[in-house]
């Protein structure tokens, strides 16, 4: 073959200066470079020149093995190809290739563009495919907002009904007020009059309230007279019945009788007087406990739920907890049992003190009745035993309420029912209960105390022993002086449940 015809064509020498573009990137000879690509160097030059020597056959394009290992090459040295010039130095092979005078190599070229032009169908049935799913859900998308859209309207239709209908029943609503205003102004002299007689009613009750309650004294004063004349007559006295006496003292108030003797009213009956060796805790709890009365019911639910929301979330049932002058009533201490795993039960009669210990080991059943109605939240019902728990946490102590005056700030938590005003006839000593109860408990401790409202004294197994007549207000005023925070209940059934009182008043708080 002739040197003329041995002379590449401007495809190979347009390869072969791409390809020694890349090659000066390394800094070595041709020898070294073409010892690492595992190749002759005069093939090494061929292909870096475009031209063949005169003794070799004249393929002057490297083939793509080649190329990519001196991309390899150089980028090992530290040098950069981009993939662009990748690209584009593969082009120009394929097209050096495919004008080359050697069939290998134009055969080489049209099966790689043959490959390539796979590929490419490949891709684009892919994207056709894609584009068919994509065609699928634009369908199913377009027929969801249609149907959207439907919904839409009816919901507008629903709305702009609604508004119709409520624009007249507002136009309704404004004639009506209208209506309602004129009718309240023509009420108002009317309301401002009956106010007016209301206030005057008040005053008046007010005062018939607190006669009934100074008769109710006299009362007791004629009592303690009469059983001392009798005593001092050998006569056995007669047995008094609460009822009798409130009988008689509203008699006496109807008649007026009271006017003239408010002085013999003011020997009030103290603590220290009464007959406390005297009470009757099996006659106390028989007339008041063995079955339970709708009062006590509604009352331990509310000191149940105000202990419950006032423990709830915090982790404190190690506390130490009082129940003053608990008597023949247990109910107070179990109110505490879930928090409390050390409970005083402070009482100052024997007979009472005698019973307590008694109800220790295992108290009596007709007190499940009471619990029952304390397990009806979670903390109560949790647990398990509270007969055994009852056992290892109370402990009587046998004491005056008055005495817890020397041990403020003790305990964590503490009831006390119905004590302050029924211990005493004297208004001093029942504030003076109600200030040693609460100051014998630590700042912010939770409480419940309990009082008979307008109470005229009682009885307990033929024994008469002293009452304060307390109001809401007597309640509220004592307990302001001292404690942080409280609420005042009034509970009251419907049908009177024990004569000789008008309710039940229930105070929790905190210290």
């Amino acid at each position: 073959m002739s040197e003329a015809k041995q002379e590449p064509g401007p495809e190979a020498l347009a390869y072969a200066q791409a390809l020694k573009k890349i090659f000066l990137r390394l800094d070595k000879s041709q020898r070294e470079v073409a010892r690492l690509l595992a190749i002759d160097a005069s093939v090494l030059n061929r292909f870096l020149s475009g031209k063949p020597n005169r003794d070799s056959a004249p393929d002057t394009v490297a083939a793509k093995e080649h190329a990519d290992a001196l991309v390899h090459l150089v980028r090992n040295s530290g040098a950069t190809v981009t993939d662009l010039e990748v690209a584009e130095l593969h082009e120009l092979r394929r097209t050096a290739q495919a004008a080359s005078r050697r069939r290998d190599a134009v055969a080489d070229s049209f099966r790689e563009q043959l490959h390539l032009l796979e590929v490419e169908v490949e891709s684009c049935r892919a994207e056709l495919e894609d584009a068919r799913l994509g065609s699928t859900r634009l369908v199913g998308q377009l027929e969801r907002l249609s149907r959207q859209l439907r919904e839409a309207k009816q919901r507008y239709e629903q709305t702009k009904a609604r508004a119709e209908e409520t624009t007249t029943r507002l136009e309704q609503a404004v004639r009506l007020r209208k209506e309602a205003a004129a009718s309240a102004a023509a009420d108002r002299e009317k309301l401002l009059a009956a106010t007016g007689y209301a206030r005057e009613s008040e005053a008046l009750l007010e005062a018939q309230g607190e006669e009934l309650r100074l008769l109710h004294r006299e009362l007791g004063v004629l009592r303690r007279q009469v059983q001392r004349l009798t005593a001092e007559a050998g006569v056995p006295a007669p047995r008094p019945v609460a009822q009798v006496a409130t009988q008689v003292s509203v008699a006496q108030s109807s008649s007026g009788a009271a006017t003239g003797r408010q002085s013999a009213l003011r020997a009030e009956g103290l603590n220290a007087d009464a007959p406390w060796e005297a009470f009757d805790p099996q006659a106390y709890v028989g007339n008041n406990y063995l079955h339970m009365l709708g009062e006590d019911e509604a009352l331990i639910s509310e000191v149940r739920d105000y202990f419950s929301d006032h423990f709830e979330g915090r982790d404190q049932k190690d506390l130490s907890g009082i129940d003053v002058g608990t008597g023949p009533n247990l109910y107070p201490a179990l109110t505490m049992l879930p928090w409390a795993k050390d409970i005083t039960l402070l009482e100052l009669s024997a007979n009472n003190v005698n019973y307590l210990n008694t109800q220790l080991l295992s108290y009596d059943p007709h007190w499940d009745q009471y619990w029952n109605v304390l397990r009806k939240r979670a903390a109560y019902n949790n647990v398990s035993d509270p007969r055994e728990l009852f056992r290892r946490s109370t402990h009587v102590r046998r004491g005056n309420i008055f005495d817890l005056g020397s041990e403020p700030g003790r305990w964590d938590v503490g009831t006390m029912f119905f004590v302050a005003e029924s211990i005493t006839g004297s208004i001093h000593e029942f504030r003076k209960a109600v200030d040693c109860f609460v100051s014998s408990l630590k700042p912010g401790a939770p409480f419940a105390a309990t009082f008979m409202e307008n109470s005229m004294g009682y009885y307990t197994g033929g024994v008469e022993f002293p009452a304060h007549s307390v109001s809401k207000r007597d309640v509220e005023e004592a307990f302001s002086r001292i404690t942080g925070e409280m609420t005042v209940h009034r509970i009251r059934e419907h049908e009177a449940i024990r004569s000789g009182y008008t309710g039940m008043l229930l105070v929790c708080g905190r210290r």
